[in-house]
């Protein structure tokens, strides 16, 4: 390459984002940060499954991998773990694929986000249908996002670039230190299919007053239809209940059971506390603490009095 992005041969380099060189030896295949490129050595290197990998590289993508691991390559169904991934057939160019995830399209800015759903941090309970993620052309969702923990939900299919994946699926993804994470679904699998989910345990009905102080997160697969192209799911999200003025929560209420707290708390909270442990809470506090503590013991009074009044009425 010569002066100012020029070619030997007179072409103009300079408007491409980075060069591919072929070689005619057999060696390997890699990004070279000498060229901001990629080295394919031999012909059985230029095919895309390889050639998309260290591309990616070179666009800023790291390695793939799965929740729980830091070993590289074992996302299947993501290009970014290449060559332990679903790679398709192809007559032209022997092996394509799979596609990128979308946590590693958001990383690089290419994720169209008014196709990503989202609810309201405050939570929800919504049913939402996806299109493929590569399916840019049909109208609605590509993706779901949970806001509390960041979780991608996506739908893939078998066709294109992804055409060597087991079966239409949902996945869900995370992304930490510049890797994407997939995650596995409650049944152990990493596509979802209908009747799987992923995230928390299905909540009892009615929820006990404990699991309101813990955030709650979870995505249920209720159908996939491959030849209509959407899957169907139910997200659900809630964020962990904040303690109102920020008191403190007592430990042992959330580790008790409801029932065992009750008698935890008659036996080291009495009711009635002595006058003299009052006053030593009152001693602790500021003259402005202590003005305040003594006008919400007032206005409780009054309310206090306002229900004998009213239950001495309605005896009469």
């Amino acid at each position: 390459m010569g002066p100012g992005g020029r070619a030997a041969n007179g072409v103009d380099l300079s408007p491409f984002f980075s060069v591919v060189v072929c070689t005619n030896r057999w060696q390997d295949i890699g990004a070279s940060p000498t060229l901001s490129g990629v080295v394919a050595q031999g012909p059985l290197t230029q095919i895309p499954r390889l050639l998309g990998h260290e591309m990616g590289h070179v666009y800023g993508l790291l390695h793939s991998r799965i929740d729980g691991s830091e070993a590289d390559y074992q996302d299947p169904w993501d290009i970014m773990s290449a060559a332990n991934d679903f790679s398709a057939p192809d007559q032209e160019f022997t092996l394509i694929g799979p596609g990128l995830n979308a946590w590693n399209m958001r990383s690089r800015g290419w994720l169209d986000e008014t196709r990503v759903w989202q609810g309201p941090d405050a939570g929800f309970d919504e049913t939402v249908t996806l299109r493929p993620l590569v399916r840019r052309d049909l109208p609605g969702y590509l993706l779901a996002e949970i806001p509390g923990s960041g979780y991608l939900v996506e739908f893939r299919v078998r066709d294109g670039w992804d055409g060597a994946i087991p079966r239409a699926a949902v996945l869900v993804h995370r992304f930490d230190g510049g890797h994407s994470y997939l995650m596995p679904s409650n049944m152990g699998t990493s596509d979802l299919v209908a009747g799987d989910s992923f995230g928390d345990p299905r909540p009892a009905n009615p929820p006990p007053l404990k699991s309101l102080f813990n955030s709650f997160e979870r995505v249920d697969v209720l159908a996939i239809d491959a030849g209509a192209q959407q899957a169907t799911i139910r997200l659900r999200y809630r964020p962990a209940a904040r303690v109102p003025g920020g008191e403190a929560v007592d430990p042992m209420y959330l580790i008790l059971s409801e029932k065992a707290y009750l008698t935890w708390v008659e036996q080291h909270y009495p009711h009635v506390p002595k006058v003299s442990e009052v006053a030593a809470a009152l001693r602790a506090m500021t003259p402005e603490e202590r003005s305040a503590a003594l006008a919400r013991a007032r206005t409780l009074t009054e309310y206090g009095q306002l229900v004998v009044e009213a239950a001495g009425a309605v005896r009469t």
